[in-house]
């Protein structure tokens, strides 16, 4: 009887995860799932990802108590002064009981310092932290927004001007309802704007101002402004000379009023419990309060901490009654995208007074929902490559913003419509805690070409576990565990860019790690696992040949490792789960047991039968594994699913190649599954 073919089939690159697709569909060289702790290196290998150290060789603890914190923010500070290049870490640390507080770094996350104690009002909140030109601020949804300077952390905002009180006069040339702001001056520099006068309303008459004089010695005279009697936005109209001048008599018609500059240098505070900031266009934007939930605030420009209290918009429609804004990305296509739960609206225009018409423009988009929070999206450059559905690859032709949905999903957002691209990763967020969806986190690795997000999985409540796009090859990973409650992209003057990322956990304490630093997970072992689809046999078409029993006989593994590497091949039923029992199994461990075969293959069986001992300091090498059972019987089904793993502590590898060989049965043609 003639020997029944060998089919030998070969996988000589990985391109990660996908979990959409149907495995007869899918190609060999992605995995349905399973797969962990790995990347694609520059030569199509499947390598473990290097760790993360802690940076702080001593966690943070609170300030008051000495209590366990875990970092809920981590945000970079960065202003060349004249004294050279200023650069600061900032964590805002929450200990879940009565302590919230920040603390700053002055040496790259070495040493933490305390800077300021906000009790227990902002406990649970997710921090925003931005920065325009020297000026940083700081939200959370409680606070006052926090000014800081890579120093101090005080409340936003600068000392305003005397308040007019205004009174109606004798007969004049005003009606309608006016509201006047003043400005002080020293020399020429104009100072922060009072506060709005209160409304006064005026019908053929003048207004009677006064004011304090300003308490600055320094100050030499003041700017009055004012609203027309139908309008919002404050025109110049007069200048009062002498800081003890208190009085003015206002009885400038509109008509003339509406030539003269507008207020640049209003001077109110940021809504006091703002939870969003963000700058765009040379302002710095504030969003959202608990009573306003769908408002945002542009600052002066230039002036971070300047806004006009009226000067606002409100992303209210039929469809977005109920919903809340969750953060805002500016300069994307020359606008500001911002996120609601389940809405993206765009900003347009130049913030330009025309009369008294504000050049801003909103535009809700054709987006199908929103994101869960202002730290669940990045923006992507064009050229990046994604998967859809079909495991087709596309490329992006301009920047998008790529964001974690409210409905447990990946989007790209291109100004104007939403595009899935999280099939790959399905399976992983289906394991999303729903409950906790705002503790998703975001990052982008420019160096390696990353996006990813970090988030709760099962019961926890706090981020586990990471999803992570390759946009150069358009592949997904799983990493786990990832136990951070921050993260951040940086960079540090001796090193380029790096990513930082803040401790989850409070029983493991304040500690902020440098990611792809080191081999372990500061100090735990990477557990690290490639695991395939479920593979096939090829019929004449060479395409997979379902149902038809197969007799698997051996897999060829090509690795890189260093030494005191052990590896776990197993092999599992075709439709076996990622989870499931291996039926056989085989520990290899390469640089201590080194076994060849004439064509210099290493052998190994399940009773451990060897051949010839070789090198055993090889720093890569092919080991053959028969697919036998204990009994010393082939694995016999349609189809198999192959899971390679190793424990990485202090150590490297990376699986370059598989070949797998089976035989079709004769008469065994198909079978009944039930």
């Amino acid at each position: 009887m003639p020997a029944i073919p060998l089919d030998v089939r070969v996988i000589n690159a990985f391109l990660g995860v996908h979990q959409g697709v149907h495995s007869v569909i899918l190609p060999d060289v992605y995995s349905t799932g399973g797969s962990k702790n790995l990347y694609i290196d520059q030569f199509g290998r499947a390598r473990v990802i290097l760790g993360y150290t802690a940076r702080n060789s001593s966690a943070i603890t609170t300030n008051t108590g000495g209590s366990a914190v875990n970092v809920v923010g981590l945000f970079a500070y960065r202003t060349v002064a004249a004294g050279g290049d200023v650069r600061r870490l900032l964590a805002l640390v929450d200990d879940g009981s009565d302590e919230y507080e920040a603390h700053h770094s002055t040496d790259d996350g070495s040493t933490w310092v305390f800077l300021k104690d906000y009790g227990s009002g902002s406990l649970g909140q997710l921090p925003d932290f931005a920065q325009l030109g020297d000026d940083a601020v700081l939200t959370d949804g409680v606070l006052v927004p926090q000014a800081y300077d890579g120093s101090t952390l005080s409340n936003a905002g600068a000392t305003q001007s005397p308040t007019v009180t205004s009174s109606a006069g004798s007969a004049g040339s005003l009606s309608g309802t006016f509201r006047w702001k003043l400005v002080s001056l020293i020399g020429s520099t104009r100072q922060a704007g009072s506060a709005a006068s209160t409304v006064l309303a005026l019908d053929n008459e003048q207004g009677s101002l006064t004011w304090t004089a300003d308490a600055d010695v320094n100050v030499t005279g003041y700017e009055l402004y004012r609203t027309t009697g139908t309008g919002v936005v404050y025109y110049h109209a007069a200048y009062i000379d002498g800081r003890a001048t208190a009085s003015f008599t206002d009885n400038i018609p509109d008509s003339i009023l509406l030539e003269n500059r507008a207020l640049q240098e209003h001077g109110d505070p940021p809504a006091t419990g703002a939870h969003h900031v963000e700058p765009h266009q040379q302002r710095m934007w504030y969003g959202r309060t608990d009573t306003n939930p769908r408002r945002i605030w542009p600052s002066d420009i230039g002036d971070a901490d300047s806004v006009y209290d009226d000067d606002f918009i409100d992303l209210t429609d039929a469809g977005s009654i109920g919903d809340r804004l969750q953060g805002m990305a500016g300069s994307f296509q020359e606008s500001l995208a911002v996120f609601l739960e389940r809405s993206i609206w765009m900003i347009s225009g130049t913030g330009q007074r025309i009369g008294n018409i504000l050049d801003w423009s909103r535009r809700r988009s054709n987006a199908r929902v929103g994101a869960v929070s202002h730290r669940a999206f990045q923006t992507v450059p064009a050229g990046a490559l994604y998967l859809d559905a079909q495991a087709e690859v596309h490329r992006t032709t301009a920047d998008m913003i790529a964001y974690f949905t409210s409905f447990g999903d990946i989007r790209l957002f291109d100004g104007s419509n939403d595009i899935l691209i999280s099939p790959p990763v399905t399976k992983t967020l289906a394991t999303l805690n729903f409950g906790s969806r705002a503790a998703v986190i975001s990052f982008s690795d420019p160096v390696r070409g990353e996006v990813g997000w970090i988030l709760p999985t099962g019961t926890s409540t706090i981020p586990d576990t990471a999803v992570v796009w390759n946009t150069i090859f358009g592949v997904w990973y799983i990493r786990t565990p990832q136990s951070f409650a921050s993260i951040l992209s940086t960079d540090f003057a001796d090193s380029g860019e790096v990513l930082l990322a803040g401790e989850a956990s409070r029983t493991t304490g304040g500690l902020v790690y440098q990611l792809w630093s080191g081999r372990t997970f500061n100090g735990t072992a990477i557990e690290a696992q490639w695991m395939s689809k479920t593979l096939y046999g090829l019929d004449g078409n060479k395409q997979p040949e379902i149902g038809v029993q197969r007799r698997w006989r051996w897999l060829d593994l090509v690795t890189e490792e260093a030494a005191g590497i052990t590896f776990t091949v197993e092999w599992l039923q075709g439709m076996a789960a990622d989870e499931a029992s291996a039926l056989g199994s085989q520990r290899i461990t390469p640089a201590t047991s080194t076994l060849c075969s004439a064509d210099g293959s290493i052998i190994v069986t399940a009773a451990g039968s060897e051949i010839r001992v070789i090198n055993a300091s090889l720093a890569s090498g092919t080991f053959k594994v028969l697919l036998q059972d204990s009994g010393g019987d082939y694995h016999h089904g349609e189809g198999i699913r192959l899971r390679v793993s190793a424990t990485a502590d202090q150590n490297q590898w990376a699986i370059e190649g598989v070949a797998f060989a089976s035989q079709r049965l004769p008469g065994r043609k198909r079978g009944m599954q039930a």
